[in-house]
């Protein structure tokens, strides 16, 4: 019954016989043959694709192509899809490259508008890394007071879902979203909670860090806001600095970090593996664990430091 309805077409008919089946194949060879110009009910096809991941990077086009950022942003947000990382960090991708690309075109257009002429092919084409800083240079009206060219939200999610990303061509585009962000003025322009605070400088510095272009000065605003909130007894900016740490592969840097804002128990897995209890010590001692204090400083004899109780 399934390759009938196959057949047919029907793929909503055929999807459960050929899952019972463990076999996807034919309809996902099915759903490559669907493109995004197409007309008729995409429903069927976008849920398989996408929301049952048989195509997930190109059920994702398929929203943004369909159905516009909005609800491309809703349907990444939710977290959870794509399930794999790296088809995660491909949608991420064809996110960040729409959303400047929808940017880029509405400033050339109002640029174009104020200097009485149609935009160009060249203009309205996607820009390349660069130049969207040298446009706003150029033209500073283009981000005065009040002034906007989009949705403020979109903007936001997608700035931080780049943070998914890693290093790629992508991440250098939304590098300069954050860039434009942060030349915004007037009641509308995001502030943010700290470390994020104004909201696109926040986020900058973190995606300039895991870009890796002067990566020491962009963690050390982290590691500064973290100090910082510390002394103030807020954990969150540690909490940052130490999502940042683990994501550019320095661990042990990113365990120091973890003393602050997460529990001495969740740590003691991680202390192992580097081979140095002390953060675990440090973290009992701040948060008045004895009983995991006794069990780190335990670990850490077992290591031939015994010492560590006393200094760590």
């Amino acid at each position: 019954m399934g390759g009938t309805a196959l057949e047919q077409g029907l793929l909503e008919q055929a999807w459960p016989f050929y899952k019972l089946l463990g076999d996807a194949q034919p309809i996902r060879n099915a759903l490559i043959q669907f493109k995004a110009e197409d007309d008729g009910d995409w429903a069927t096809p976008l849920r398989l694709a996408f929301y049952e991941g048989l195509l997930p990077v190109d059920g994702y086009g398929w929203i943004l192509a369909r159905y516009g950022l909005c609800n491309a942003i809703t349907a990444i947000s939710q977290g959870e899809l794509p399930s794999h990382p790296d088809d995660r960090k491909a949608c991420i991708r064809q996110l960040t490259r729409a959303l400047h690309h929808e940017l880029t075109g509405r400033l050339t257009a109002d640029l174009a508008r104020q200097q009485g002429r149609e935009p160009t092919a060249e203009e309205t084409a996607p820009m390349a890394p660069g130049r969207l800083p040298a446009l706003l240079d150029a033209n500073p009206d283009l981000t005065a007071e009040d002034v906007y060219h989009i949705d403020l939200s979109h903007l936001q999610s997608t700035v931080q879902l780049a943070g998914g990303m890693g290093p790629c061509p992508e991440l250098d585009l939304a590098c300069e979203l954050c860039d434009y962000g942060s030349r915004l003025k007037g009641r509308f322009a995001p502030r943010g909670e700290t470390p994020f605070d104004p909201f696109f400088v926040g986020w900058r510095h973190y995606l300039e860090a895991i870009a890796g272009r002067d990566a020491e000065s962009h963690i050390n605003h982290f590691r500064e806001e973290a100090r910082a909130g510390a002394e103030e007894g807020n954990t969150y900016p540690s909490e940052v600095l130490h999502r940042l740490l683990e994501t550019i592969g320095r661990e042990a840097e990113a365990l120091e970090a973890a003393v602050t804002c997460q529990s001495p128990q969740s740590l003691r897995e991680r202390c192992q593996k580097v081979g140095d209890f002390r953060p675990m010590i440090r973290a009992s001692r701040l948060q008045g664990d004895p009983v995991h204090f006794l069990a780190a400083c335990q670990e850490q004899e077992r290591l031939g430091k015994p010492r560590a109780c006393a200094e760590g």
